[in-house]
């Protein structure tokens, strides 16, 4: 059974606390059985910590699966728990060498933390499993994946064309976008960002869903390259239409607020907001303008907790909440939401 609709279907039926006592019972009767340990994984969130704490009580024992203790890392990543994550992958790696996405996946969250050397030695050695297993770069998106992260440490390190050598080995067509996405940013860092953008604009677009990707991929690859004005006149014409796009209006916002242009970025977000309500972007971008020019401050912490409530937890949001509290001159509490946010 697919684990996201069960999930959704326990909670729809509003049966997820018999459900629990249900797993817990059924763990105390067998501690070793991983059923009631995949139940409570279908059904943790933060207004459920027992469902954790039953997976971590199965997990604590020498007979754990590994492929349960990695759905369950996997969990804690969508939930941005990068270092507890982090700790899971570690141990499985450890106690099962052979376990390949588990170097995939660890590699990969090394890159992203800027950890280069060890991102870099881990995807070296899941490409060494996948090549013992035979694994062909035309099928495997794992592979696309662990390619696209070790352009990324090279890129990252200023080695442009171990980046570029990288990248020609993706051949599945499904990574495609992001192949290019990549190629694009290299030839931005060697100042040729015409050149960059041209080779988004001749990406496939089978229908409006591929044109808003290339959209949104050339908007971000202007504004880590800091072409705000660019970007902003690109999304121009594409926010006259009869349903408001949230995420684009957002985009612009962002464009506005580095050209100064601070009553637009309001008034763009406020539109975000009215188009998707819960588009927590919104709320908090909002919310940290006010905070950030030390204005209209309890209207910012209300902004801020509306974003909070549709993404808990969210050290970002968390992050501005204590710089609100800071600018209120509540400083324990903003102290205590700062550690919490880092």
């Amino acid at each position: 059974v697919d684990g996201g609709l069960a999930r959704s279907a326990v909670r729809a039926l509003r049966q997820v606390a018999p459900a629990l006592d249900a797993a817990q019972r059924a763990q105390e009767a067998g501690p070793q059985d991983e059923g009631p340990a995949l139940l409570a994984l279908e059904l943790m969130s933060p207004q459920q910590p027992q469902a954790e704490a039953l997976v971590r009580r199965y997990l604590a024992a020498p007979s754990a699966l590994p492929e349960l203790r990695m759905a369950y890392a996997r969990v804690l990543l969508d939930a941005q728990r990068n270092a507890d994550a982090r700790q899971q992958l570690e141990r499985i790696t450890a106690q099962r060498p052979d376990f390949a996405e588990a170097w995939l996946v660890l590699g990969v969250l090394q890159v992203q933390e800027n950890r280069f050397a060890a991102g870099e030695a881990t995807l070296r050695r899941y490409l060494g499993l996948a090549q013992a297993e035979g694994r062909r770069d035309t099928q495997d998106r794992g592979l696309a994946q662990a390619y696209l992260a070790l352009a990324q440490a090279a890129e990252k390190r200023g080695d442009l064309a171990a980046a570029g050598q990288w990248l020609d080995r993706i051949q599945s067509p499904q990574d495609l976008v992001a192949t290019q996405n990549r190629r694009a940013s290299l030839l931005a860092r060697q100042g040729k960002l015409d050149e960059a953008r041209q080779l988004l604009r001749n990406l496939p677009e089978r229908d409006a869903a591929d044109g808003r990707v290339k959209l949104l991929a050339e908007l971000h690859l202007l504004r880590d390259n800091k072409q705000h004005q660019a970007a902003y006149d690109l999304l121009v014409p594409r926010l006259g239409g009869a349903t408001p796009d949230a995420e684009l209006l957002y985009e612009q916002a962002m464009n506005a607020e580095k050209l100064a242009r601070l009553d637009e970025m309001e008034r763009l977000l406020r539109q975000a907001i009215t188009a998707k309500p819960d588009f927590h972007p919104a709320y908090n971008a909002l919310g940290y303008s006010f905070a950030d020019r030390n204005i209209r401050l309890p209207e910012a912490r209300d902004l801020i907790r509306k974003a909070l409530e549709y993404a808990p937890g969210d050290p970002f949001i968390v992050d501005s909440l204590g710089w609100v509290e800071f600018r209120l001159g509540n400083l324990p509490q903003a102290a205590k939401l700062l550690r919490q946010a880092h």
